[in-house]
């Protein structure tokens, strides 16, 4: 028997999206489209039997004006509900709407008047076997961020939270992982340096995440929203501590003694963490809610519900 053909419309890329495919791919013809002309679009379309499209974008809202060609699925992570792009998707077109957040699909349901009934959840998935805790990992005193560097990622919490750390206790080290995405937010940045008593080390992108976290002790999120945040979950899969800033939502992902609303709160949870005698079961159980809850297993587990149900599959 033919397998069923699947192509992952990613405009937006596929940075949510490479282990699935690669899951996937045992079981079906597999195809990916980032870009193309409108007749290469409509033809992928007409040659699939499933059509996921990665964010709510122009290439969902395309594909929905036009006679329906195959089972559609959309995924929506957080900054399209924040945008118009909802409210340009016919949705009785669409067979499946999956969110990463509870809290998001509640917004977009309200927001722009979508069906729940073909609304799923499907939380993000970190693949445990790239994301080990080192045998030798030691405490060293350093907190790291990670990911793209923004006005949504709060620059101006994270600075001022690292001003607490260092008043705290000097000889923490500060590291960003990450490209900025805005100039005025690199401009600010840089000029606050001379304000402080200590170095950020900027490390620009960084591919190899797991080596980087390596001989980290915490990973923060100063950000006004997320989604999910796999920098956060990633860093706990390797023992690191979150300082995670209350972004509305955060509660559901991550352990409410792991929160903070100003500086002086996350300093404290470092405090608490400075406390344990045994560094090496915390951070155990940090990588454990990780595995009950965010595993990438889990995750694909879901998907695969979902594409057998659509499909027509036992």
């Amino acid at each position: 028997m033919a397998k069923k053909r699947i192509t992952f419309f990613a405009n937006g890329g596929d940075t949510f999206l490479r282990d699935i495919i690669i899951n996937l791919r045992k079981d079906y013809d597999v195809y990916y489209f980032s870009k193309g002309t409108p007749e290469e679009f409509f033809n992928r379309l007409h040659n699939s039997d499933l059509a996921w499209f990665e964010w709510c974008d122009e290439l969902i809202a395309q594909a929905t004006k036009a006679p329906k060609l195959c089972k559609y699925v959309c995924r929506l992570h957080s900054y399209e509900m924040f945008t118009p792009m909802p409210s340009y998707v016919d949705w009785n077109r669409v067979d499946r709407l999956i969110f990463v957040n509870d809290l998001v699909r509640d917004y977009c349901l309200q927001k722009f008047g979508i069906r729940h009934d073909i609304t799923s959840v499907i939380y993000n998935g970190v693949n445990l076997d790239k994301f080990k805790i080192p045998e030798d990992k030691a405490y060293n005193k350093s907190v790291a961020y990670v990911g793209f560097i923004n006005y949504k990622k709060g620059p101006e919490l994270l600075l001022q939270t690292f001003k607490a750390i260092h008043d705290y206790d000097s000889s923490f080290r500060f590291y960003v992982a990450g490209e900025h995405q805005d100039e005025r937010v690199k401009l600010y940045m840089d000029s606050m340096s001379r304000f402080f008593p200590f170095i950020i080390h900027y490390d620009g992108g960084v591919k190899d995440i797991p080596a980087y976290l390596k001989d980290k002790d915490y990973v923060i999120s100063t950000s006004l929203f997320e989604s999910f945040q796999y920098s956060l979950a990633e860093g706990m899969a390797q023992g690191c501590v979150p300082l995670v800033h209350t972004w509305p939502g955060s509660e559901i992902f991550y352990p409410t003694n792991f929160l903070f609303s100003f500086p002086n709160e996350c300093v404290n949870i470092i405090k608490w963490f400075e406390e344990q005698k045994d560094k090496k079961n915390v951070m155990n159980t940090i990588r454990q809610h990780v595995v009950d809850h965010f595993s990438f297993d889990q995750q694909i587990a879901q998907i695969r519900h979902v594409l057998h149900e659509l499909l027509g599959e036992k």
